[in-house]
């Protein structure tokens, strides 16, 4: 895409070299991450504006019925709502940012009354600027960064599950690290990097697909079995030795029979 946009900038016009900072979003972590937290959040955020599309509706109906004509305060005439797709078309335009006020022509410090019996209209009107103001300020506006702030969030979680299962777990049998520092000399550092090296697991998959089929051994041939019969990536990791290790179980082998032994001895 982006040796597109270059010829295209080249030969059509330089504003398609824009589509160049798309980079950001597929070599940068901060905008890699952006783009985790939107799909992960996607649907809320499709659900949260609908949401606020139907408030919307809802003062635009309001609106149209009740607080369509022009009042005393009013700078010039009322509220665009001859019709009332005029009146939706409207409120959307203006409620997107947060505040309907502007579409009745008159500041609100300007709409307060001297007495509470006067202008009964004009204060509901207030009233009714001030409650979608509040609920768009303060209830949908914080939804949506609130679900953008859950996502990104939940990302780092789950990269802090993945560092701590790198470091304090073997990757091919998935046990814990102390196991090993408990049980075999060289501990964890010598399993990960003898016996259960991943880059020996990736290199043997790599043997297994250059290798003919007529040339598999018979564990070779079970294992391709295995990977060519797995529906999910769950399934495919089966012929792995996972809570297994022959170090561990030949540490514990010799434990017990030491145990043993000291038992007969006495």
């Amino acid at each position: 895409m982006l040796v597109s946009a270059s010829l295209a900038g080249f030969f059509v016009s330089p504003f398609f070299l824009v589509f160049h900072f798309t980079i950001y979003f597929l070599d940068f972590d901060s905008g890699k991450q952006l783009v985790l937290a939107i799909q992960r959040s996607g649907i809320n955020i499709l659900n949260t504006f609908v949401l606020a599309v139907l408030a919307i509706y809802v003062f635009a109906v309001v609106t149209f019925l009740v607080f369509s004509e022009p009042t005393r305060v009013d700078k010039g005439d009322g509220p665009p709502c001859d019709t009332f797709y005029q009146c939706m078309g409207a409120h959307m335009l203006t409620g997107i940012m947060g505040d309907i006020s502007n579409l009745f022509n008159s500041d609100l410090w300007d709409t307060v009354p001297s007495q509470v019996g006067q202008d009964g209209l004009q204060q509901a009107r207030t009233i009714f600027v001030l409650t979608f103001f509040m609920i768009w300020n303060f209830v949908l506006s914080n939804i949506f960064v609130g679900l953008i702030a859950s996502a990104f969030e939940a990302i780092r979680d789950d990269q802090n599950i993945i560092t701590s299962d790198r470091l304090s777990k073997c990757l091919i049998c998935s046990q814990d690290m102390y196991l090993f520092n408990e049980k075999i000399q060289g501990g964890f550092d010598k399993h990960v990097l003898k016996q259960h090296n991943a880059l020996s697991y990736t290199f043997y998959l790599h043997h297994l697909r250059s290798t003919p089929l007529e040339d598999y051994t018979s564990a070779e041939s079970a294992v391709s079995a295995v990977l060519a019969t797995a529906k999910t990536s769950t399934d495919k990791g089966t012929w792995l030795p996972v809570s297994k290790s022959l170090a561990v179980m030949h540490a514990t082998a010799a434990a017990n029979a030491g145990k043993d032994g000291s038992a007969g001895g006495q």
